[in-house]
């Protein structure tokens, strides 16, 4: 709570910080020669699966036939592949999959492979072991071989019935270099981190599940273990979420893993490796920052902190009388209704938009985006406390007004009357595009009861779900035909005040959506 009040934006004492643009940081890693074994060029990813997402979350198949590489290709080009290129100051700016603030991309996607892959390249060179992925050549850089496997589960404290030889087909660990977005942002960067590394995260889990893999959200790592296996130093680059995956379904029980099963080579030159995190010629020390990044770390499993946590009541976040809830129709009557392009197609035409247009919503449009937005794979301690607060207009069959959507039972109640939304574009450093926008997405949480709960880790976790809901903000508007663009940057205070939040709710993060004018 300490450190988002720390770097809460606040009118008076907000100023322009100058960027040192001779210094900008670099978006790619890149490592130096002898610091790594080999590179593993993966063919071009395949687009032509047809699951559309409604479908993809409403029932995923596990798979039964062996890993195979146009599969790995599949899964990290749409999690974090390259989806256009602009030429623009002498330079080429990429878009990605996954959305970015401020289009900095500071994070990073390793993957922790075991044996099973190594049939999965005709030449046997994808062997068990710790690898890169460098989306600029769409690659895999070894940095280890050997049970990297073993060594990322029992940082991740994986679930015994997943242990080798079969089931655990591997660890993907998102990181991020900190100065990427501290550049631009300051301290107060690592709320956007958080953000990015939470929209990378549900790109992955979609590309896992496309492919028939069963996968989890593990972000109650051992930090120290992690950093150690991943040769980051925990300073200029740190581990934020670590995904493990299945062949089949992802099992249930909890337990600790077994050992490792055989030995893990050490880095050529660790020393290279971490100096690969360097992104600028200059960079500055991130006290705030890093201080709250190092005070949720744990040497163990939260013990008896793993439960599921209860949605929190909308009357202990909003100052407002609780209404009636209105039911939304049924998810599979409402996605009947129109043709939806594919999980592939919609990931990677999505982009930020803000062009908006004020037009009518059908309802059953709005109501197959809610439906989206609802999914039960969004389970995880943050997600669960987060609230999602929606300000609608010109919505058919809804008043304008502030309603909080309950996830789980797929609802909406009306909060306020009146549309927050020239009040929260104010509010938002006066983005004046966001009035147009039909549908306000808003996260909130209590920081303070979650802080109390869990400790200082839980604001990781509230802001990685918020990052995960973000982009699926995104795809959902983008299946549908819509444009989003995700907004964290607001005056704080003025922006609770705005919701009508009570006590230490706070607003994490504002995804605008709706209908948007036509490229020209």
């Amino acid at each position: 709570m300490e450190y988002h009040h720390a770097t809460s934006h606040v009118r008076e004492r907000l100023a322009g910080r100058e960027l040192d643009w001779a210094h900008r940081p670099e978006v790619f890693k890149r490592y130096p020669p002898g610091a790594v074994e080999q590179l593993l060029p993966l063919p071009a990813c395949a687009v032509a699966a047809a699951q559309s997402l409604p479908l993809l979350l409403q029932g995923r198949h596990a798979r039964t036939g062996r890993p195979s590489l146009q599969q790995l290709s599949n899964i990290l080009g749409l999690a974090s592949g390259i989806t256009r290129t602009r030429i623009q100051g002498g330079g080429a700016y990429h878009f990605r999959t996954w959305a970015s603030a401020g289009g900095l991309f500071p994070c990073e996607l390793y993957l922790a492979l075991g044996g099973a892959w190594e049939h999965a390249d005709p030449e046997g060179r994808l062997v068990p072991g710790l690898w890169h992925h460098q989306p600029e050549t769409h690659s895999l850089t070894l940095l280890r071989h050997g049970d990297a496997l073993g060594v990322a589960a029992m940082a991740a404290g994986l679930p015994e019935a997943s242990s080798r030889p079969s089931r655990l087909a591997g660890v993907a660990c998102i990181t991020a270099i900190v100065h990427r977005s501290a550049w631009k942002y300051g301290e107060r960067a690592y709320r956007y981190l958080l953000l990015d590394a939470g929209h990378l995260a549900e790109n992955l889990l979609l590309a896992l599940w496309l492919e028939g893999y069963g996968a989890m959200w593990a972000a109650d790592f051992k930090d120290d273990a992690m950093n150690a296996l991943l040769g980051l130093d925990g300073e200029r680059e740190i581990c934020l979420l670590a995904i493990p995956f299945f062949s089949g379904e992802m099992p249930d029980a909890f337990a600790a893993m077994p050992a490792p099963a055989g030995p893990l080579a050490e880095f050529a030159d660790r020393n290279a490796v971490q100096d690969a995190s360097r992104c600028a010629r200059v960079e500055r020390p991130w006290p705030v920052l890093l201080g709250l990044h190092r005070a949720g770390n744990i040497e163990s499993r939260f013990v008896g902190r793993s439960e599921a946590a209860s949605p929190p009541a909308v009357e202990t976040l909003f100052g407002a009388d609780v209404r009636e809830p209105l039911p939304l129709q049924d998810a599979a009557a409402v996605h009947a209704e129109r043709l939806w392009p594919s999980i592939s197609r919609t990931i990677l035409s999505r982009r930020s938009q803000r062009r908006f247009v004020s037009e009518p919503v059908p309802a059953a449009t709005f109501q197959a985006f809610c439906h989206l937005l609802c999914d039960r794979s969004l389970q995880d301690r943050g997600a669960r406390n987060l609230c999602l607060a929606l300000g609608l207009r010109n919505i058919d069959g809804f008043s304008d007004g502030l309603y909080a959507l309950d996830r789980e039972g797929r609802t909406l109640t009306l909060l306020h009357p009146d549309a927050p939304h020239e009040a929260l574009a104010l509010a938002c450093l006066g983005q004046t595009w966001m009035v147009r926008a039909a549908v306000q997405v808003c996260m909130v949480a209590d920081v303070a009861a979650c802080e109390g709960r869990w400790g200082p880790r839980s604001y990781r976790a509230l802001g990685l779900a918020a990052g995960r809901l973000g982009q699926r903000v995104y795809l959902a508007a983008t299946s549908l035909g819509w444009g989003a663009c995700g907004v964290g940057a607001f005056f704080d205070d003025e922006a609770g005040a705005v919701l009508g939040l009570r006590g230490a709710a706070r607003l994490l993060y504002a995804v605008p959506a709706g209908p948007v004018a036509e490229a020209t």
